[in-house]
């Protein structure tokens, strides 16, 4: 399993949304394609693209 970490910046006050999701496959294409519905701090709300990130990684997850 891993960990898709995405930073994308809101288009209202340029701060950081964070997402973080679970998958079991490292591959990043898959999770550019989805849409996330995002809430900033100031309020805005929007639906963007995991390919529109500022920034996506990956961590394998292990097994405890």
């Amino acid at each position: 399993m891993y960990e898709h970490k995405l930073v994308f910046e809101c288009e209202v006050c340029n701060s950081e949304i964070a997402l973080s999701e679970v998958r079991f496959e490292n591959n990043l294409e898959n999770v550019d394609s989805n849409q996330f519905d995002l809430l900033c701090h100031c309020g805005s709300q929007v639906k963007l693209f995991g390919i529109q990130a500022k920034k996506h990684w990956t961590e394998p997850i292990r097994a405890n």
